[in-house]
């Protein structure tokens, strides 16, 4: 027979009526646990079959309270999402430890390493919309505008939204540029809007690429890079090239527009062809490609003096200031706006001007260097790409690879042998001159 009775046990155990998790639900909805009447069968309660006992609920009241936490709610499940994850990670680690028989200290420091990426705060801006407000412009932010890659992802009050990857606007938003995005709709007043990097380090990333053997305009640089940054460079055949449209700046083979993981050229590469990209960790203060230019000084925008960020290059050659090599390789630091030439430029020739976003960790100019050995009087790291080594002006390749630059001795190669030296595959003579910039 069945009995009514108060819940007074959980699990076995007595419970305090005052303090327990159901009484302050029933007091919650106005009610007290004695109104519930409560089946016992065989000695367990059972309340799911009751329920209808409760107070009828206003669902449009429901529905208004779910829309206005569903963004807090949203975001809350992110953050265990991701807590599982690095558990569900470290879980993993641990695994392969005892599978494999891993050191132990080993798993230990790859687990810190990663706990360091998964610990940092997420890369990401917010804005506050006004009412109707659809374009958003980022102040710190910048990402690829290519609208097919997924770099980036953006949260209108913490609810996820959908890319158009076709640029259009039949989806939530598209990208217009490396720093904004338009919705397809105007936003109520006060929504929060997060854009935050979904590839982490996307933008931040150091690379060096080479490429070779390739025919026609089309140049893969071999990794996704920040699109309209200037932080990629472009070399061909060691000579630095003019990322722009003008036709008055150099030859076709001296121009290339920037494109998805690719640059297009004007001139055609050949098989014999060699291609260096760098991809630098903070986009430069300025890169300006410029011809036209005669006489001496030259006016540039303001730069820091003395810093070693400035880099000039005359028809592709890098300049340098300590009055090293042909006149036409020198310059000296005029002032904050301005560089004085030892040749005066002539019309017909082209310039870049660039200043590094940071100043390199140093930078060191010299000739007078007999044999196959180059030392620089400051060390660098091996292996991590930030060494750039420039053969009157030229950049040479850390490779051994023939394809690069033909048979050896190619003046084209160069490998590295010791934090303070590298080795060249044809021999320096003293009259050539040598510029080893080691990025930050």
């Amino acid at each position: 027979m069945q009995s009514e009775k108060l819940i007074t046990r959980v699990g076995g155990q007595p419970i305090d009526k005052e303090s327990s998790a159901l009484d302050i639900l029933f007091k919650s909805l106005g009610i007290g646990p004695s109104q519930i009447p409560l089946e016992e069968d065989n000695g367990v309660v059972s309340i799911g079959s009751r329920l209808k006992a409760l107070p009828a609920v206003n669902n449009d009241e429901m529905v208004t309270k779910s829309q206005t936490d569903q963004g807090q709610s949203d975001l809350q499940a992110l953050i265990d999402q991701n807590a599982q994850d690095i558990q569900s990670l470290r879980q993993s680690l641990d695994d392969l430890a005892v599978l494999v028989g891993t050191n132990q200290a080993d798993i230990a420091s790859l687990w810190l390493a990663i706990s360091k990426i998964y610990d940092s705060p997420p890369i990401e801006e917010t804005f506050i919309a006004t009412a109707g407000q659809t374009v958003f412009d980022a102040t710190i932010l910048q990402w690829n505008p290519d609208n097919t890659l997924t770099d980036i992802l953006v949260f209108a009050n913490g609810r996820k939204r959908t890319i158009d990857k076709t640029g259009a606007l039949s989806e939530d938003y598209r990208k217009n540029s490396g720093t904004q995005i338009e919705f397809a709709y105007p936003l109520l007043e006060d929504t929060r809007v997060t854009v935050r990097h979904s590839v982490p380090f996307l933008t931040t990333q150091f690379f060096v690429n080479y490429q070779t053997g390739i025919q026609g305009f089309s140049i893969p640089v071999g990794e996704i890079y920040s699109k309209g940054s200037d932080r990629l460079s472009a070399f061909r055949n060691g000579l630095y090239m003019s990322k722009t449209a003008s036709a008055s700046i150099g030859s076709p083979y001296d121009r290339y527009a920037e494109e998805t993981a690719r640059i297009e050229t004007e001139g055609a590469s050949v098989n014999a062809e060699y291609w260096a990209f760098v991809h630098k960790s903070i986009a430069p203060s300025f890169r300006i490609p410029n011809s036209g230019l005669a006489g001496s000084p030259l006016t540039l925008p303001a730069y820091n003096v003395g810093t070693d960020r400035l880099l000039v290059f005359r028809g592709g050659l890098l300049m340098n200031t300590a009055s090293l090599g042909s006149p036409v390789m020198q310059y000296a630091e005029a002032g904050p706006t301005s560089i004085s030439l030892a040749a005066p430029s002539v019309t017909a020739e082209n310039w870049i001007f660039e200043e590094l976003g940071q100043a390199p960790i140093w930078r060191e100019d010299f000739s007078g260097i007999s044999g196959g050995t180059i030392t620089f009087s400051n060390p660098y790291t091996i292996g991590s790409g930030k060494l750039l080594l420039f053969r009157n002006g030229v950049l040479v390749m850390n490779t051994s690879d023939t394809d690069f630059g033909g048979p050896a001795p190619s003046v084209a190669r160069y490998q590295e042998a010791t934090p303070t030296t590298v080795s060249v595959e044809l021999a320096s003579t003293p009259s050539t001159v040598w510029t080893a910039i080691n990025l930050a």
